[in-house]
């Protein structure tokens, strides 16, 4: 931290080791928040959970940026991103220092959660960081994307992000989540199961919940649409016959342009799967390939009797694939 920042916090307060060190309207006279004037000893290997929660509070309330320093921070999760104290008219934005390769890392210490719990979090912007989980460590999904009762998801950015460690449903899950980009991000999971890397679901399909907000159901936002992905990297290293890329179920109008998907070892079935009637999806990525083993025996596979009309997936024509089609019409 700079002199002059310094100087500013410790004449605005007196600090001490909780999360509600500094007021708000000090917070609002600096360019950006750090969790590292919520503590002591933050950003040193231990548990750094209640600052990096404080100052995304924080955050919340002023509008100002949280800017992660580089190096790691632990944290027990889920953090808290949601629109729970999120003020109408603000939005969170979240920034790492560097890169995404060679920055920040938030690393979760335990599992059984999920990292970024992103709930009504409209308009939120999360860019150059890394989120992992310490070894043995398995998180229900890397970032949960979703509409609540009081506020919709929509307008978010996902940029330059490294998403890598054992994900129950994904590195992300999307359930009622609009109008929104992810791009030049790695989204990698690392689970040796059946599982997705990146799922969208217009049913929330396996029922996960957030301790902070309530979701909307499927009546109060019907679908999820109108999410494009620019130039990621997506890959699935579960080494299993169902394991997949991206599984579109019921989502409409997604875009996958650019970048490139990939998987690892046994054949799968398939390097993006489609349930539960998805429309229009556009897939352009660079390339489609195995890191080792065996190919994917297709670029899409629609599961027999989850589909009720026809499907339009456009497809590259430049890309070289072969398709399962089992219900349903492939436009190339």
């Amino acid at each position: 931290m700079d002199i002059a920042r310094r100087c500013f916090l410790e004449s605005a307060v007196t600090l001490v080791a909780t999360p509600t060190i500094l007021p708000w309207k000090a917070l609002a006279m600096i360019d950006h928040i750090d969790p590292r004037d919520f503590g002591v000893n933050i950003w040193t290997g231990g548990d750094d959970t209640a600052a990096i929660q404080a100052a995304i509070n924080a955050g919340k309330a002023t509008g100002t940026t949280v800017m992660l320093p580089g190096g790691t921070g632990n944290f027990t999760p889920p953090l808290d991103l949601t629109n729970y104290n999120l003020p109408n008219g603000k939005t969170l934005r979240i920034e790492g220092a560097g890169n995404a390769w060679g920055g920040t890392m938030l690393r979760a210490l335990s599992g059984g959660a999920v990292g970024l719990d992103c709930v009504g979090a409209q308009g939120i912007g999360l860019s150059r960081f890394t989120l992992g989980a310490a070894p043995d460590v398995e998180l229900i999904a890397g970032i949960l994307l979703a509409a609540s009762t009081t506020r919709p998801l929509d307008m978010v950015v996902l940029d330059q992000l490294y998403v890598s460690a054992p994900f129950t449903w994904g590195a992300i899950y999307g359930f009622a989540w609009h109008s929104s980009v992810v791009q030049h991000c790695k989204l990698y999971n690392y689970r040796e199961n059946n599982q997705p890397t990146v799922l969208l679901t217009s049913i929330n399909r396996y029922n996960l919940t957030s301790p902070f907000v309530t979701f909307a159901t499927p009546a109060q936002v019907p679908n999820l649409s109108d999410i494009d992905f620019i130039k990621n990297e997506v890959h699935d290293f579960s080494q299993q016959f169902e394991g997949t890329c991206f599984l579109f179920d019921g989502p409409t109008d997604i875009a996958v342009i650019g970048g490139n998907i990939s998987q690892i070892g046994n054949p799968a079935r398939a390097y993006c799967q489609a349930l539960a009637d998805p429309k229009r999806i556009t897939f352009n990525p660079v390339r489609a390939y195995v890191d080792s083993g065996t190919p994917s025996q297709h670029v899409f596979h629609v599961q027999p009797g989850e589909v009720a009309h026809t499907i339009d997936f456009h497809v590259a024509s430049s890309l070289q694939y072969s398709v399962s089609k089992l219900s349903g019409t492939i436009l190339a």
